[in-house]
């Protein structure tokens, strides 16, 4: 080692390594330098996590909202912009139905700045024009941008961060943008969205605030498809993300929160909004057609497994504060022990009558919760939900929850709302509306905090956002279901209720109690259907599909104008096109559309 040492000393000095410098033309205009775009190999997946506008408003300050931060930027007047401004300021935006308070975006925005909340107040992104702002065309051509994305790839949904999230909204906002803006846009590169976003903002304000009257929350989405676009070509640290997702906070913040702030229903939301305790009377009754169902048909009948998954999903949204969409894809478990953290399960208890939600993944930034299934003051539902999930879970036994109808080993994930959407055949239901309903009926009883935290708990969400989105106060349709009643021993209307007169103490939550059928009550659908199977018995099945052949054949035409005349008497169809008027002969009477050849 010593002689190793004394011949490295002895060694003479390497020289210095020069690398060349390449000199920088004079000539070059005095703008930041900017990489030409790579091609990048097409991976077969490329996460990009989804942003939260309200969250990730706390993490964009205020120099976001001025144009001043935006250096690479320069303001562009033109006909786009000059028109847009102008929309912004002089379009009113309908909230809800029958509100009196409509407003322009502009006229929001600049109550926005006026607020006193100085996490939001002041100038912002719609009252400093940043929408005016936009790199030129040179300078998009050398944006390094991380991907060109195309449509198919939002289809194939390769962007999303999990497993679970999507891009179907954003897929739905592009392909509205490549429909109905006059912007070129190339299905193959979607960065083409970007560089003329400009010009499908005014497109898009155009035709969903004016044209179909939509709600500012509609417009939101267009903003949000565009920064998550940006996101997802140019990365988070890019000027246009910054300044896309800033336009859709403030939008969100100024204009489509307000449309929950007065805490009334929407016009969309009056569509799927029934009182609770209808609610319930409607989740008993499928229940009992699942009960009756297994004594006429067996319990392993097709038609009975659909009614007991039917009665599940009812039952699991209303007897107990209702959560999200966890319920679609959790697993079933007899015991506490050993359970996967990256799994939601319900326990079931084998000894006795238990059962509990255990959600180990974080939801909406709502952490892991294990809790016994029911609220504390309705507790004969939270009774009778448990005996009927282990009474499922008996009879039915399986891995998931809730499945797919047509197979049991599969879990029913996003069908689930597709089920509630199907489920009675003039009423629409989904998650949220059973939310707003358990939301509203709790608040009118007037219960105390710790009832309010616990069923917020429960419900994974916050008490403040459980008032701002789930408490409604539509008076003629909010109705409390026993407590208090009047001098004629009926439910009291939320609109006739004295407060005033009514002593400072929460009166305790009604339990409501489910109004029973006629004795001699028949359901119309399963009568018809008996009356069908005795035919087809009589004749015989082949007999009874070649007259169904036959039928179809000779009336063709007069069944596929009663399948058009469906769809357009649908509520909120879109009116028939002149070419399908002529080829139907249709005419609108009492505004209702019928066709002259039947």
């Amino acid at each position: 080692r010593e002689e190793k040492r004394q011949k490295k000393a002895a060694a003479p000095p390497r020289a210095p390594v020069i690398q060349p410098v390449r000199p920088i033309s004079v000539a070059q205009p005095a703008e930041p330098i900017v990489l030409p775009a790579v091609q990048i190999p097409r991976a077969r997946r490329m996460p990009v996590r989804k942003d939260n506008n309200l969250k990730d408003a706390k993490s964009f300050e205020k120099k976001y909202r001025s144009p001043e931060y935006y250096k690479n930027f320069t303001k562009i007047i033109d006909d786009v912009s000059t028109n847009y401004k102008q929309a912004l300021n002089t379009v009113t935006v309908k909230l809800y139905k029958g509100s009196e308070n409509n407003k322009s975006i502009g006229q929001a925005m600049d109550e926005l700045s006026k607020g006193i909340d100085p996490k939001t107040n002041g100038p912002n992104s719609f009252t400093s024009e940043l929408y005016m702002y936009d790199y030129l065309p040179e300078q998009y051509e050398r944006l390094p941008y991380i991907i060109r994305p195309t449509l198919e790839d939002f289809k194939e949904n390769r962007f999303a961060s999990t497993d679970r999230q999507n891009d179907k909204d954003t897929l739905s906002k592009l392909r509205g943008m490549i429909k109905h803006s006059l912007a070129p846009i190339d299905e193959n590169d979607l960065t083409t969205v970007l560089v003329h976003h400009r010009t499908i903002l005014y497109d898009m304000f155009l035709h969903r605030l004016i044209n179909l009257k939509q709600t500012a929350s509609t417009y939101w989405g267009d903003l949000k498809a565009f920064a998550r676009l940006a996101k997802i070509c140019l990365g988070e640290d890019n000027d246009l993300y910054r300044k896309l997702s800033i336009l859709s906070t403030d939008l969100n913040i100024g204009v489509n929160q307000k449309q929950t702030a007065d805490n009334l229903l929407t016009e969309r939301e009056e569509e799927t909004f029934l009182p609770y305790g209808m609610l319930l009377d409607m989740s008993d009754k499928m229940y009992d057609d699942w009960k009756a169902s297994v004594q006429e048909r067996g319990k392993d009948d097709k038609k009975t497994y659909e009614l007991h998954t039917h009665a599940l999903i009812l039952a699991s949204y209303l007897w107990t504060p209702p959560v999200r969409l966890e319920l679609g894809n959790v697993k079933i478990t007899k015991t506490l022990n050993n359970l996967d953290n990256g799994i939601d399960y319900v326990y079931v208890n084998q000894n006795k009558i238990n059962v509990m939600y255990v959600f180990n993944k974080m939801h909406k930034g709502h952490l892991p919760i294990k809790y016994e299934v029911g609220f504390s003051d309705n507790k004969p539902y939270a009774e009778k939900l448990m005996k009927f999930i282990k009474e499922s879970v008996t009879m039915y036994p399986r891995t998931y929850y809730i499945t797919l109808k047509t197979n049991r080993d599969k879990p029913a994930r996003g069908q689930m709302e597709d089920y509630l959407n199907k489920m009675f055949r003039n009423q629409r239901l989904n998650v949220s509306s059973l939310r707003k309903s358990f939301g509203s009926w709790l608040h009118s009883n007037n219960v105390s905090t710790n009832k309010m935290e616990e069923a917020a708990l429960k419900m994974r969400n916050s008490v403040q956002v459980q008032m701002r989105n789930y408490k409604k106060l539509n008076k003629e349709q909010i109705r409390i279901k026993q407590e208090p009643q009047g001098d004629d021993n009926e439910p009291v209307n939320v609109e006739n209720l004295n407060v005033a007169a009514s002593e400072p103490v929460p009166r305790p939550i009604a339990v409501p109690v489910p109004r029973q059928p006629h004795a001699n009550y028949i359901d119309p659908v399963i009568a018809n259907r008996e009356r069908v199977n005795k035919h087809i018995e009589k004749i015989g099945k082949e007999n009874y599909n070649n007259k169904q052949k036959e039928y179809y054949q000779e009336n063709k035409q007069k069944l596929n104008i009663k399948k058009v005349l469906y769809r357009l008497n649908f509520p909120n169809a879109k009116p028939p096109k002149k070419s399908m008027v002529k080829k139907y002969d249709l005419v609108k009477e009492d505004g209702i559309w019928i066709s002259k050849k039947i």
